[in-house]
């Protein structure tokens, strides 16, 4: 399946972010100047193209999603807007970092990609929003922590998301290995894996989840072979915990994602 989402995305400036920021940008040194040396006007704006994908864990899904994403992005002091992610900065104490963040979760499956979801609604897109910690540690590595809730009320549930990163440099690439654990509240993780009582059939039977765990493990490789472009490659693999996997929809353990983008600084 394909999807163009003429979005703001985060990954075109991984490289040149601060190690307390966000935990999906975190590579840099400073926000500021390492935006300006990589861009060409010294601009904190930039755009590109990338490729997505993920993996489905759904049964019967033949096919996972490939999204073509053009890319627009921003950064300032205190303000983080890339793609349907955005961070305000509310205050920093020593190595500790206050942010308030929101985005945009896009829906997990359609119900005419398998006939294991007959009757069953769509999930549907909402936003998240919420606090988060970051935590700046010895050899450049950062903790960080964030709770976010459905403002829109389309699945009634929150997540929290505790992950850990270390940036490393090898020649002209930037290398970022990180293991995080994503926690999803009942509510979200019926709307993304449970059956109803009410919508049970004869070979799929109700089911529900009292939370949701997924491991999350990953690798992103920034490199700048020209002066003003990036160039990211990331992978993450997320491990479903025992009561996502046990549920009727699912059939598989885990979930590949991949990306590639390629960005330039105006």
């Amino acid at each position: 399946m394909f999807l163009i989402l003429p979005v703001f995305f985060f990954f075109s400036g991984q490289l040149c972010l601060a190690d307390n920021d966000t935990n999906l940008l975190q590579n840099g040194d400073n926000p500021v100047t390492n935006y300006r040396q990589a861009g060409t006007n010294g601009s904190n704006f930039g755009f590109g193209m990338g490729i997505f994908t993920k993996s489905s864990p759904y049964r019967g899904v033949k096919n996972g999603i490939v999204r073509i994403v053009p890319s627009i992005f921003y950064i300032s002091e205190r303000v983080r807007l890339f793609g349907p992610f955005f961070e305000y900065k509310v205050g920093s104490y020593g190595y500790i970092t206050a942010v308030l963040t929101a985005r945009y979760r896009f829906d997990s499956y359609d119900v005419k990609d398998s006939r294991f979801f007959e009757g069953l609604d769509s999930p549907e897109d909402t936003l998240m929003s919420g606090v988060g910690v970051q935590i700046k540690l010895p050899s450049k590595m950062s903790l960080s922590v964030r709770c976010e809730a459905d403002v829109l009320d389309k699945t009634g549930g929150y997540e929290t998301r505790i992950h850990l990163k270390k940036r490393m440099r090898w020649k002209m690439l930037s290398i970022t290995p990180e293991l995080g654990i994503n926690v999803l509240s009942s509510e979200l993780a019926n709307h993304d894996y449970g059956v109803p009582e009410a919508l049970t059939l004869d070979w799929r039977p109700a089911y529900h989840l009292d939370e949701g765990i997924v491991w999350d493990t990953g690798i992103s490789i920034t490199s700048v072979p020209f002066h003003g472009w990036t160039v990211n490659i990331s992978g993450n693999i997320e491990i479903l915990g025992d009561e996502i996997r046990n549920s009727p929809l699912v059939d598989k353990d885990i979930i590949a994602r991949g990306m590639l983008i390629v960005s330039r600084m105006l």
